[in-house]
């Protein structure tokens, strides 16, 4: 059945529409916005993260460097001979107003036989992250010193 005199709600049509655009504007920030740079603590948490998912991406947007690095991120690959890395952030400490340190257990696991008189199975390692604020951004500025 047709109902040839139906109307049409412009209040619902509008309403609608500027439900669409939310939803289309909200998901432009949201996919095209980078890490958090606001403090060090958020900088060197996404970088951790970062790393434990392989995103190199975000690795390179929070590197204080001038121009783009290329970062790469190595995959494993079954029967690969490397071993599992994974990063935990254990606390960050200012080191004066603009800088600061984080830092870092490495953990080594699925280490493979040929490896274990380098890295035992579950080994950890304590490392750092030297983190800077410039132009009002907090960045990764070295790793590992």
């Amino acid at each position: 059945m047709t109902h040839p005199h139906r109307r049409r709600n412009p209040a619902l049509i509008a309403g609608a529409v500027l439900a669409a655009i939310a939803v289309i504007t909200t998901l432009v920030i949201v996919l095209t916005s980078g890490p958090d740079k606001s403090d060090p603590y958020t900088v060197a948490t996404a970088a951790v993260d970062a790393y434990n998912d392989g995103d190199s991406t975000d690795l390179v947007s929070l590197s204080c460097a001038e121009d783009d690095q290329e970062v790469e991120m190595v995959e494993r690959v079954p029967g690969d001979e490397q071993p599992v890395i994974t990063i935990a952030l254990d606390e960050v400490l200012g080191d004066g107003p603009d800088r600061g340190v984080a830092f870092l257990t490495v953990t080594y696991t699925e280490v493979p036989e040929k490896m274990r008189d380098l890295v035992g199975e579950g080994t950890t390692r304590r490392t750092r992250l030297g983190l800077e604020e410039r132009d009002g951004e907090w960045c990764i500025a070295w790793f590992g010193r």
